[in-house]
């Protein structure tokens, strides 16, 4: 059983409300904290525990204070609340859930020294939660070059939109943009229309469009799993996958991109496509790529250009994402056929690497049972 503020369990973990009169007669104690207590509830991780609560984490060896980020993402605020939490608990009271090796080096490398003496379990939930529900729909009749798939809005998303739009490029996808269920149709305001104080161009001939579905009989939009999205996948040669984060500053307090902000952030958009084999280009934070490949995973570089991946501005990268596309539709088809056979052994090698971390990841729920 895991005692946190909240009591909410998030993922059955028997998780309860911390009950200090009960905990003080416990042989040993696990406490929890989960990023979602923040999300959802404002409670910080480094105001998790009250004094006495820590000082009863503190009396016995074997308790424990159990720390999930359960497939979010990690900045240097996150940093911040966990020296909080270090400069009270020792290092080797904390088992620390992260998403990926990349998460787990980063807190390694920017949290205090003694994060060191800490226990790691790299609990990988959006491979799991794309192993386990992959379902494969029947609504698409054509095969397209790419698909773009897009629940929801942001000023940089429906920037890429509009450059494809205007280039003609749509008609090559498999397209969903605010693809929601009807009754819950989101609208564009007036502060939809402007990025960084610049009014976005084309907007009323896209915005009329809107929302775009994969299928007429796409009625359940909101289900990042919903079969038609893993059919969308399979019925086109290439993914534009439209990544969880493309501006790295709207994530962290700085106004400028920096490294050692945050690490790499790779979302089950991403795995879905690994999953179903597909080669793809990124519409993704700079050094994305990177991070893939850090995790084992391969690229398509020189098949696909992929420097954009280097490209820290956001509009070069979003131009250069934009030309890439541009060039992979408009080849001649021999040459077009030559590009998808020269990235299939890749895409296989990437399956492969999938089903191991799926095989090798912690399952929690048998860490604390």
């Amino acid at each position: 059983m895991l005692h946190s503020k909240t009591g909410v369990d998030y993922r059955e973990l028997s998780v309860v409300k911390i009950a200090y009169e009960f905990l003080q007669n416990q042989e040993t104690v696990y406490f929890y904290w989960n990023i979602f207590d923040e999300l959802k509830y404002d409670v910080k991780l480094s105001d998790c525990l009250d004094a006495k609560c820590i000082n009863l984490l503190n009396l016995s060896k074997g308790n424990k204070l159990v720390i999930d980020f359960q497939g979010e993402i990690i900045t240097e605020i996150d940093v911040g609340h966990l020296n909080k939490v270090l400069s009270k608990i020792d290092a080797k009271k904390l088992i620390i859930i992260v998403q990926d090796k990349l998460q787990e080096e980063y807190l390694k490398k920017h949290a205090r020294e003694k994060i060191g003496f800490s226990h790691f379990l790299v609990d990988n939930y959006w491979i799991k939660d794309v192993a386990e529900n992959t379902k494969i729909g029947n609504l698409l009749k054509n095969k397209k070059k790419f698909n773009f798939i897009c629940r929801r809005h942001t000023s940089w998303r429906f920037l890429l939109l509009t450059n494809l739009y205007n280039q003609s490029l749509l008609k090559y996808f498999h397209l969903s943009y605010l693809g929601v269920a009807p009754d819950n149709e989101y609208r564009l305001t007036q502060q939809d229309l402007f990025l960084e104080e610049k009014k976005l161009e084309t907007y009323t001939n896209l915005s009329k469009k809107l929302p775009i579905r994969l299928h007429e009989n796409d009625n359940y939009g909101t289900d990042q799993n919903h079969p038609v999205i893993f059919e969308a996948i399979q019925k086109s040669d290439f993914s534009l996958i439209i990544e969880s984060i493309f501006d790295q500053t709207a994530c962290t307090e700085r106004n400028v991109y920096k490294y050692s902000a945050m690490p790499i952030d790779v979302s089950e958009k991403t795995y879905k496509v690994i999953a179903n084999k597909r080669p793809f280009i990124a519409f993704a934070m700079p050094y994305y790529l990177t991070g893939l490949r850090n995790l084992g995973f391969k690229t398509f570089h020189p098949i696909i250009n992929e420097s954009y991946d280097n490209e820290e501005d956001n509009y070069k990268r979003l131009k250069l994402v934009t030309e890439e596309v541009k060039r992979i539709s408009t080849l001649r088809k021999k040459e077009y056929n030559k590009v998808i056979e020269k990235c299939k052994s890749i895409s296989q090698y990437n399956l492969h690497v999938f089903n191991r971390i799926n095989r090798e990841t912690s399952y929690i729920q048998k860490q604390f049972q």
